[in-house]
């Protein structure tokens, strides 16, 4: 499936579901939900790509109620469409391999929180609400991109679901190379970036990896700084 025609990024789907839960018109709203920032919205799409990732390297499937289950056939990873996202919106997803008999869990909300410290209610309203705008775009026929962290993207153009893994995620799945920080990771910024664009993750990996090198140096520029400064101060005493 080609994402040309992509016109839906994550990016904006975080926007939708930041303005539906902020500024809807129910005055029921509590005003835990009303706090929720932009950044709290894409902060936990983020960290659920990061439980996701961690699941997979543990070799155990992970599902995701009302669009699909990440698993693993062999050493290579593989996202199966929930049966009711297909019969709702009547998609089509190409034949896949047959996933393994491996454990498979609910995402964890609850591990989602601890990452993000935001309350369990809020990353289940905001989860329920991504479910709802991507959604609505289907309906609409509109073409959409969908970022899991780290892990891979999912696109949904003409009534077809088609997943597109990282190469760096695959290499690490059947290479079994350890990760560190698996199952978290410090880079949210860069990942804003990423969800932002509309085009393949194939062809933004560079970009995506350079985004992290540079933030990463950066840190360690600071922390070096710090140290010596905090030597000279030990010298001098």
């Amino acid at each position: 499936m080609s994402n040309n025609n992509i016109d839906i990024s994550t990016h904006q789907l975080a926007e939708d579901v930041f303005n539906a839960l902020n500024h809807g018109s129910s005055k029921s709203k509590s005003r835990s939900i009303m706090t929720l920032s932009l950044d709290d919205v894409l902060n936990v799409w983020y960290a659920i790509g990061n439980v996701v990732k961690g699941q997979l390297l543990q070799r155990k499937g992970i599902r995701l109620s009302s669009f699909g289950t990440f698993t693993l056939t062999g050493n290579d990873p593989l996202f199966i469409i929930a049966s009711d996202l297909m019969m709702h919106f009547k998609l089509k997803q190409r034949a896949q391999s047959a996933a393994d008999n491996i454990p498979t869990n609910t995402l964890n909300l609850a591990q989602v929180s601890s990452e993000t410290e935001i309350p369990r209610e809020r990353i289940e309203k905001v989860y329920a609400k991504f479910i709802s705008v991507m959604g609505k775009y289907i309906m609409e026929g509109r073409s959409i991109l969908l970022s899991i962290n780290k892990v891979a993207e999912i696109c949904i153009s003409n009534g077809e679901l088609s997943a597109t893994f990282r190469p760096d995620f695959v290499n690490l799945i059947q290479n079994r190379v350890p990760a560190a920080g698996a199952g978290s990771s410090n880079q949210p910024e860069a990942f804003r970036y990423f969800a932002s664009q509309t085009s393949a993750v194939m062809k933004k990996d560079q970009a995506y990896m350079n985004s992290i090198l540079q933030t990463d140096k950066g840190r360690l520029s600071s922390n070096q700084t710090s140290l010596q400064i905090g030597s000279k101060v030990d010298a001098k005493a």
